[in-house]
This record gives structure tokens, C-alpha cells and sequence, in this order.
């Protein structure tokens, strides 16, 4: 259960970071389609795969962020992207809900509104990649806190919130990069929040492109969250903000209800840990982006 809901960063109006905004005559999709850098795939218009230089862009654009993460003290992982029904639950995800993540082929003779231990769940890189690397694990207080990150595919159901976005804004899958520190006092979240927002920010800043940070308001927050950030970029063709990555603080939690603790030693009593969740970037969206804003050329030359 959460203890209090935290939304002190950033009140006032969201910082606009960069005020240089353009204006395009092609969405990104429109490019892709004439430069033939994309393939659309015969399941639909949500699913593809990239082909010539942006497909190389993309590991370009990976190796950007994992070696600035690496710079700040951030240590990568290979973390789980399937998960079991009481992770899911745990967190904090409703696992009869088809728009919250991909639920694999139910067991025979039973529905998809049961609640079956066993059942398998597809959501990919995200926060319950650190719930399963973490769970039951008993961390010394001493080694807090931990800084980790993940890189992987995300996967996002056809009816999320996500369905109405066009081209690689809403494509059923993306390439997330993902950071996780775990801390041993509640008190300490808010700096890591602050810690990790300034880190994202240098690193967008490299990109020249206009990005702003936005604190969001408790009645959005998610059941899990105290607060959130969101990095969001600007988006030429739609005109508005879209959200490229976000810093939250989610507490205990998901410590509590998966036993992810911290002690001094043996003698000492055991407490649960505090976790502060970032989605550092979507690649795949960055990659549209990008494109809107005739940057492709530039990062192709440079990176």
C-alpha cells in the first residue's frame, strides 16, 4: 500500500527545454514508405521492421544511451521479459486486463478470466524486468543503493492507450531502454529521481531537438507511482508533445509484495527496499522523431 503521493518536482509549468519548434509537410511513415527504410509487415500496419541505415541507426542509437548510462554509474543487465501471473499482479498491472500486456495461450479448459499462477505474460523490457531480476533477493544495506539498467523489445497490446498514434509512434512493439535503483530509505527516492531526470536531460541535449519535463498529477499516477516524470519531445506533424521516456518513484510497493529487502547482516531485521524506475528512452519512437525533424542525415554522419 502506498504511504503518501509525492508530486513536489516541477509544479509549475512544464520547463520547455528547447523553444526551436518546425513545422514538416511528411509524416515520419510518409518517409519511411518512399525511402523504403521500413517494411511493413503482412499482419498489419502496427507491425514491421526496419531495413538499411536506420536499422543500423538503431543499435547507433542504442550504444548512445547505454554508453552515457554507463558514464553516470548505471551497470547493465540481461533481464527477464516474460513474466508469471503473481509478478504481474505484484506489479501492480491487472493480469485479466488485455490492454495491460500480453497474456500467452491459456492452459486448456480454462478463460481468460481466471487467475492462474501459471499463466505467462509478455510485457517485455520494463519495470517488471527488475521485479523478476529482484525478487525474493535479500540485498546488503551496505551495497545500496543499486544502479542497473536493461535494453530490450517492449510490447505493447493492439488496445493500449497507444492504438491511435500513427507510423513507429504506435507500433505494437518498441525498443526501450530502462533503468532501475533501489534504495534502502524512502527519503532518498526524491534525490534519485532529481539524480536521474539531470542525467536524462544531458543526454537529450545532445539531440538539439526541443524536449520538455513534465511533472504529472496525482489523479494520473498509476496505483504503484508516488511521482512521475515524463521527458516528453516535440512532434512536427502532430504538433504536440509526445512522450519519449519518464523517472518515477515507486516506493516499497513492489518490494513488499515480492520480499525484495535490505539488512545490515544476519542479526539485523530485514526491510523492504525502495525503487525508482526510469524509462530512459523508446528508440524506436527517437528513431521517428528523427525523421520529423530532418535530423537523419546528421546522426547518420555523426553517431
Amino acid at each position: 500500500m502506498i504511504t503518501c503521493l509525492i508530486n513536489d518536482i516541477l509544479e509549475q509549468k512544464p520547463a520547455v527545454l528547447h523553444k526551436r519548434l518546425r513545422i514538416v509537410d511528411k509524416d515520419h511513415h510518409v518517409i519511411l514508405e518512399e525511402s523504403n527504410m521500413v517494411k511493413i509487415s503482412n499482419v498489419g500496419s502496427r507491425a514491421y521492421y526496419l531495413r538499411g541505415r536506420l536499422a543500423v541507426l538503431e543499435q547507433e542509437l542504442i550504444d548512445r544511451f547505454t554508453t552515457e548510462l554507463h558514464r553516470k554509474g548505471l551497470t547493465m543487465i540481461l533481464a527477464p521479459e516474460m513474466f508469471k501471473t503473481a509478478l504481474v499482479e505484484a506489479g501492480g498491472l491487472d493480469v485479466v486486463d488485455p490492454s495491460s500486456a500480453y497474456r500467452l495461450k491459456h492452459k486448456e479448459g480454462s478463460s481468460l478470466s481466471d487467475w492462474d499462477q501459471d499463466h505467462m505474460f509478455l510485457r517485455g523490457a520494463s519495470h517488471l524486468s527488475f521485479l523478476a531480476y529482484y525478487a525474493r533477493m535479500q540485498i546488503s544495506s551496505d551495497s545500496l543503493p543499486v544502479r542497473n539498467f536493461t535494453v530490450g523489445r517492449n510490447y505493447r497490446p493492439a488496445n493500449a492507450v497507444n492504438k491511435t498514434l500513427p507510423g513507429l509512434f504506435g507500433a505494437l512493439q518498441s525498443v526501450r531502454v530502462c533503468a532501475c535503483t533501489l534504495e534502502e530509505r524512502m527519503e532518498e527516492c526524491s534525490t534519485e529521481c532529481d539524480m536521474m531526470v539531470q542525467a536524462i536531460k544531458e543526454i537529450y541535449r545532445e539531440f538539439d531537438l526541443p524536449f520538455r519535463i513534465v511533472s504529472i498529477p496525482v489523479p494520473l499516477l498509476c496505483a504503484y507511482e508516488q511521482k512521475r516524470l515524463e521527458v516528453q519531445i516535440w512532434v512536427p506533424t502532430m504538433q504536440t508533445y509526445l512522450k519519449v521516456g519518464s523517472v518515477a518513484a515507486h516506493g516499497d510497493f513492489h518490494s513488499r509484495r515480492l520480499m525484495i529487502r535490505s539488512a545490515r547482516d544476519r542479526q539485523d531485521a530485514v526491510e523492504p527496499v525502495h525503487m525508482v524506475y526510469s524509462d530512459v528512452t523508446d528508440i524506436t519512437t527517437m528513431l521517428a522523431v528523427l525523421l520529423e525533424h530532418g535530423r537523419l542525415d546528421k546522426y547518420w554522419r555523426t553517431m
